[in-house]
């Protein structure tokens, strides 16, 4: 059937029943027949298919049988079929099933499974083209046609506002045959969008200076944002992709226009996590940078001031604009703090920098109980200096320690005063002094 009217004829006393409904109809068509008339609309109960109009037969009996749980199923008018002796549906099906029951419409088989909606026909991308890529998983740069970066040959117009509603609502438009567009880019997969329209020609796609398929731009209404090659390569790279009108035309096309939008570029997200420079703050003061610093280098020491305490915070420069850096503040505890530095790069890869910190300990001086090499100087004896080594002094590997014996408490002021030592060692004598005089006496 070419037109409706042969399906049908259209009466002021027309009605429908029973019947079901695909698409938009116009304000002339016969309206539904009262609330008892049996019609159901595609928008209650879907058909297995979405119809663009420009199927064939075969592929429009496909998409108008009945999917599971529609709810044309079963509600058709029996005694219509019945009073009219009709033996078979459209399809060759029992006009009425071995249950006595009738389908709404044209199909009275089994309910089928839903048929994918891959899109307006032509409106779909060439055989061959490959799936596009996620853009949650790449970067995505979108350069339109009429961009400086894109080569087109003379005698393009840019149709932009409300007469284009391609990317940014604009669209390159060429009615040379010779015409064409070229774009050099470095990705790992790219889109190409065109426009379609009742008076577009065809168009070969080009990549690096092979044909790898044509566009057929025509459709009988203007389409926009066709995407009409796809290509994914095995690694990201520098490759050039043309359109070239042919001068060729679908014989439904009143013209042989060539229409391009805009092509979708896939990048790789970036992986660099380095760094470019790495400091430390302490208590928030002026940055230092950290020594020996190698953006592959990730652990380093640091020893800071004797009596340093407070706070660190690392700071540094990522090598790449996308990536992001954290920095946790580090507490000097002990003598010690560890900072780290994260630097998270676009794709979501870590590298974390490391900085150990040590307090410089202090060392104890002469006069503090620092041992200081020496030789041994009995007790009492007078040392090269001119003083009296002290008991208690002597130290293990000939060594003498310097100042007071720890424990005690070295003389000061008065320079007459005797060691406490000393008066011991005279009572000693004093006792044997005592002790011999008795003994000489006795044996007198």
């Amino acid at each position: 059937m070419e037109s409706r009217n042969d399906a049908y004829d259209i009466g002021v006393n027309t009605s429908f029943k029973n019947n079901v409904f695909a698409g938009s109809h116009s304000s002339s068509e016969p309206q539904n027949a009262g609330e008892n008339s049996g019609n159901v609309y595609v928008d209650i109960s879907p058909l297995a298919g979405t119809f663009y109009g420009s199927e064939t037969l075969e592929e429009a009996k496909e998409m108008a049988k009945l999917v599971h749980g529609s709810v044309a199923l079963k509600m058709g008018d029996t005694p219509i079929l019945t009073a009219g002796s009709v033996e078979e549906d459209f399809y060759g099906n029992p006009a009425i099933a071995s249950d006595g029951t009738v389908n709404a419409g044209i199909y009275n088989g089994e309910s089928v499974d839903l048929i994918p909606d891959e899109g307006e026909p032509g409106m779909r991308p060439m055989p061959g083209s490959d799936e596009e890529p996620s853009e949650d998983e790449y970067n995505v740069e979108y350069v339109e046609a009429e961009s400086d970066v894109v080569q087109k040959s003379d005698g393009y117009r840019v149709v932009s506002g409300d007469q284009s509603q391609g990317y940014n609502d604009t669209h390159v438009y060429f009615q040379d045959t010779t015409a064409y567009v070229e774009y050099t880019f470095t990705g790992k997969a790219i889109s190409v969008y065109t426009k379609t329209g009742a008076g577009a020609g065809v168009a070969a796609i080009i990549l690096d200076g092979e044909q790898v398929g044509v566009d057929d731009q025509y459709t009988s209404t203007q389409q926009f944002n066709k995407r009409a090659y796809t290509v994914v390569f095995e690694e990201e790279g520098e490759h050039t992709i043309r359109l070239e009108n042919t001068g060729v035309k679908n014989p439904s096309s009143t013209g042989y226009g060539f229409n391009i939008d805009c092509f979708k570029v896939f990048r790789e997200k970036d992986s660099n996590n380095n760094l470019t420079s790495l400091s430390y703050s302490l208590n928030g003061e002026t940055s230092v940078s950290v020594p020996g610093f190698s953006p592959e280098t990730l652990s380093y020491a640091v020893t800071l001031p004797t009596g340093t305490t407070g706070t660190i915070q690392l700071s540094g420069t990522a090598e790449s604009s996308a990536a992001s850096t954290v920095s946790d503040e580090a507490v000097i505890s002990g003598g010690t703090a560890t900072a780290t530095l994260t630097v998270t790069a676009l794709n979501g890869d870590t590298r974390v920098y490391t900085v150990n910190f040590a307090v410089e300990q202090t060392e104890q001086t002469p006069g503090t109980g620092t041992q200081q090499p020496g030789t041994q100087t009995p007790p009492g004896a007078q040392t090269p200096s001119g003083t009296v080594n002290q008991p208690g002094t002597q130290t293990s590997a000939g060594n003498v320690q310097s100042g007071a014996v720890q424990g005690m408490t070295p003389a000061t002021g008065d320079e007459t005063n005797v060691p406490a030592a000393l008066f011991a060692m005279a009572g000693v004598a004093a006792v044997l002094a005592v002790i011999y005089k008795r003994r000489l006496t006795k044996n007198s």
